[in-house]
């Protein structure tokens, strides 16, 4: 394909870009249609999202855009967020010099702290902005408690970088699914309330200020 033509011509390398982005590149109607997200709006999303991209760039334009989002990941020591279920585990990519050592600990939320585990999983080097590039992989262990964490990474040479760590619940059990959805149900209900719909009266039993009785989440609500 001519790199001049312009890239709404390439809406699947479009749409490559804004899976790996995590831009929904799609949405389900009311009639229970797939209805697929123009290249207009693609460019538009994927430009708010700082790639060089607009409703005037061309395919060239997308294949660069395609090589940062590919190498985004390499130009990080850490990614910045993972999310891993309790007792499963999760396998993350370290970037460093090609041939520097890394360790990597976790970091509770009380200050607890141990070392994460290198898995022996080879990646060949990349170059980048002319440097060599490795990618080792660790582990986060499967028995670290739910809870907001850290990881934090120690590379040859004294450069130190930290990322987020949350541990959610494997499944979440039917009570809290229901404790879950009456939130859901009282915080609309306040939403009607303030638009003057007197529905918003009944659901939330004429609380001021909480849904206690209603959930038992004490969830705060503006008074009524």
């Amino acid at each position: 394909m001519d790199i001049h033509a312009p890239a709404s011509d390439n809406i699947d390398e479009l749409r490559r870009i804004a899976d790996a982005n995590g831009v929904a590149t799609g949405f389900w109607d009311w009639y229970g249609n797939w209805v697929g997200v123009s290249a207009s709006t693609l460019l538009k999303v994927l430009g708010a999202l700082g790639l060089p991209l607009d409703e005037s760039s061309t395919v060239g334009d997308v294949h660069e855009a395609l090589r940062i989002t590919d190498e985004r990941e390499w130009r990080r020591t850490l990614p910045p967020t993972i999310v891993a279920r309790q007792g499963g585990g999760y396998l993350f990519p370290v970037h460093v010099p090609d041939g520097s050592w890394v360790n990597v600990q976790w970091v509770l939320e009380d200050g607890r702290k141990g070392a994460c585990d290198q898995v022996d999983r080879y990646v060949p080097p990349r170059m980048i902005d002319g440097e060599l590039v490795g990618r080792a992989t660790f582990d986060v262990p499967h028995w670290l408690p739910l809870g907001w964490h850290r990881l934090v990474a120690t590379v040859e040479g004294g450069h130190v970088e930290s990322a987020t760590l949350i541990i959610v619940p494997n499944t979440l059990s039917l009570p809290l699914l229901e404790s879950l959805a009456s939130c859901v149900g009282c915080q609309r209900s306040a939403v009607l309330d303030a638009f003057g719909f007197f529905v918003g009266y009944w659901r939330c039993g004429r609380s001021r200020g909480s849904c206690s009785h209603l959930c038992g989440q004490g969830c705060r609500l503006p008074a009524h």
